[in-house]
């Protein structure tokens, strides 16, 4: 039997090359990811051809709950993520 994998809403905040590495790696791994920058025409053509929706800072920052999942490890200290 299988175990399941966990799925997460991602939020990426930057448009440079790290920041699109690590969006698609995301949703690539079947992860609901949004992706921002401060300059939202930045990432048009990436969204384009990804299919990664882009956003604003402040709502693809708070629509992320991987950190959130990742606070709720007993073994998580909150002051060190």
């Amino acid at each position: 039997m299988s175990k399941a994998v966990p799925t997460y809403q991602v939020g990426v905040l930057g448009s440079g090359q790290v920041a699109q590495v690590l969006a698609k790696g995301f949703a690539s791994a079947g992860h609901s990811v949004r992706i921002a920058s401060r300059d939202g025409s930045k990432l048009e053509a990436f969204s384009a051809s990804t299919g990664i929706a882009p956003g604003a800072v402040d709502a693809v920052g708070a629509a992320g709950n991987a950190g959130e999942q990742h606070g709720r490890d007993p073994g998580h200290d909150p002051a060190r993520f």
